[in-house]
């Protein structure tokens, strides 16, 4: 039930975003993805087998169908407010093709448990 509560949550945060232009940030950009992989290292190197680097190749190829899915319809434009170092902040529209693969990948996690 509180899977349930949480994925409402986080479907309503993203419905919320998803029609705005919003300031791409150094965190959701670079620092989430190097995290990820770095985890995701980490976590075959305790468990390494044949089956699970099939698996994970399987993931990788999964993951990057979908992020091109995701990437689909965004639009990007650099907009007249500047950052701390005086460049121009860069704004994303990340749209319904974003949420879909979002989506997708919430379901790809709860069949995997």
């Amino acid at each position: 039930m509180g899977l349930w509560i949480f994925l409402i949550i986080l479907i309503y945060s993203f419905l919320k975003t998803t029609g705005e232009y919003e300031t791409a940030t150094r965190l959701s950009l670079i620092i989430i993805p190097l995290y990820s992989a770095i985890m995701m290292i980490l976590g075959i190197g305790q468990n390494f087998t044949p089956l699970t680097m099939l698996v994970t190749l399987l993931l990788i190829l999964v993951g990057i169908a979908i992020g091109l899915f995701q990437t689909r319809n965004v639009k990007v434009k650099i907009s007249n407010e500047k950052d701390k170092q005086g460049l121009p902040k860069v704004k994303i529209k990340r749209g319904w093709y974003y949420l879909l693969g979002w989506i997708i990948i919430f379901i790809i996690g709860i069949l995997e448990f």
